[in-house]
C-alpha cells in the first residue's frame, strides 16, 4: 500500500492545504493488524500518511486510498458509488476488483501477489499513475480491451 502510495498522484484539490496528510483508509475489517502501523506517519508524495482504520461509507471520499475488505463485497456497489465523483485510490483484493469499478485490484498468481489497473476508473478520480507502476500491472477496463489485452 505504501509504493502505492508514491507512485500515484493525487489533484492539488484532494488536499486542503500542501502539507495535509494522506489518508490510508480501511473499510470493513482489518486484516491487516500492525502492518499497518508500519507505514502510519511515513512520507509519500510530499504527504504524511495517516492509517485510518474501519472507516464508515459516509467517510470514505474524504479518503485518498481507500482499501475495500473481502468483507464489503456485497456492498462494493454502495462503496465505489460512495467514493465516486472524488480523487480516492480504491485498493482491494475482492476478485475482479477493478474489473468491477476499483481502481487498482490485488490477486494471487501462483504465489506472488499482483496487481491490476483500471485506467478509466483511475482516470475519473484524476488520479494519475506512474509508468513505473503502469510496467507491473495488467491493465483492464474498456481500454485494455480495445488495446488486446
Amino acid at each position: 500500500m505504501y509504493n502505492f502510495a508514491k507512485f500515484v498522484q493525487w489533484p492539488a484539490a484532494a488536499f486542503g492545504q500542501p502539507q495535509s496528510p494522506l489518508s490510508l483508509c480501511v473499510i470493513g475489517e482489518d486484516a491487516f493488524g500492525p502492518a499497518l502501523d508500519t507505514i502510519d506517519h511515513k512520507l509519500a508524495q510530499g504527504h504524511e500518511l495517516h492509517v485510518r482504520r474501519r472507516v464508515h461509507l459516509e467517510d470514505a471520499k474524504s479518503c485518498h486510498i481507500l482499501f475495500v475488505a473481502e468483507s464489503e463485497h456485497a456492498r462494493l456497489p454502495a462503496v465505489l458509488r460512495a467514493v465516486s465523483g472524488g480523487s480516492v485510490l480504491t485498493i482491494s483484493e475482492i476478485d475482479r476488483f477493478a474489473e468491477l469499478g476499483g481502481v487498482i485490484g490485488l490477486y494471487k498468481d501462483d504465489n506472488n501477489i499482483r496487481f491490476s489497473i483500471n485506467l478509466e476508473q483511475a482516470q475519473a478520480a484524476l488520479l494519475q499513475i506512474n509508468s513505473q507502476l503502469l510496467k507491473l500491472a495488467k491493465i483492464v477496463g474498456r481500454r485494455a480491451r480495445e488495446d488486446g489485452q
